[in-house]
């Protein structure tokens, strides 16, 4: 899938072990499943990532007839692409827009603080807000209790209990200080 950036990077690498090897892909960007949610209407909305496919999915929707041969010019412009990223070496990639861009560690660290108060809240909430903040999510959900952590670490946050167990501890932005004058 194109609209997560660790599946896209995923197989991104894939291809780039794979070399000039002939494959198939299926891909996602385009592709529209019905999600049958407990107590409400059948919604027929883009896969989200692949991550998030069910068995029956793939069943009910042949998603192997949408195997499209991958052509010279697609798997080169995907090549370079690969290229230019892995030698940036940067800690994350993004997407920025459908392009994915290489980015600091922190990148998302404004967006979990946005999701912050001078009251304590509990983690798992915060990084579920920051996770699903936007039509999309943007990122791996295993990064952002990561960067929770980074935070208090850091002293920009305060935690009570072991922010490592998410669903049983708090953090809350440390209340500034002001310099006597």
């Amino acid at each position: 899938s194109r609209r997560m950036p660790h599946e896209f990077c995923g197989f991104l690498e894939w291809l780039w072990r794979l070399g000039d090897e002939p494959c198939e892909v299926v891909d996602l960007l385009d592709v529209k499943f019905d999600w049958h949610l407990r107590d409400t209407p059948v919604r027929r909305e883009p896969v989200p990532s692949l991550g998030s496919i069910l068995p029956e999915h793939i069943r009910d929707n042949a998603v192997w007839d949408l195997a499209q041969p991958l052509t010279g010019a697609r798997r080169r412009r995907y090549q370079e692409i690969w290229i230019k990223l892995k030698n940036e070496n940067a800690s994350l990639r993004v997407l920025n827009g459908d392009a994915l861009v290489s980015a600091p560690i922190s990148h998302y660290d404004d967006v979990i603080l946005s999701h912050t108060t001078t009251s304590f809240r509990k983690v798992a909430r915060i990084v579920g807000s920051s996770f699903g903040l936007g039509a999309e999510p943007k990122a791996c959900l295993y990064l952002f209790p990561g960067r929770v952590h980074k935070l208090v670490e850091a002293g920009i946050l305060e935690a009570a209990g072991n922010v490592a167990q998410m669903r049983f501890s708090e953090v809350r932005r440390r209340e500034k200080v002001e310099a006597a004058g």
